[in-house]
């Protein structure tokens, strides 16, 4: 039947704004860079943060 409209509308309010911010990001595509190509990585070597696997 296709009912997609109405089936979203029963999962509830909190479904139809998770669904409406997937379609949105779903098609967002990062800007090109003009700069030259540089890579950024941060390595954390302290303890973990407290009450990881406590």
């Amino acid at each position: 039947e296709k009912r997609f409209d109405e089936a979203i509308k029963l999962r509830g309010r909190s479904f139809m704004n998770n669904w409406e911010v997937y379609k949105l990001l779903a098609h967002v595509r990062p800007p090109v860079s003009k700069g030259g190509l540089h890579t950024v990585a941060v390595m954390n070597v302290g303890a973990p943060a407290a009450g990881m696997n406590a």
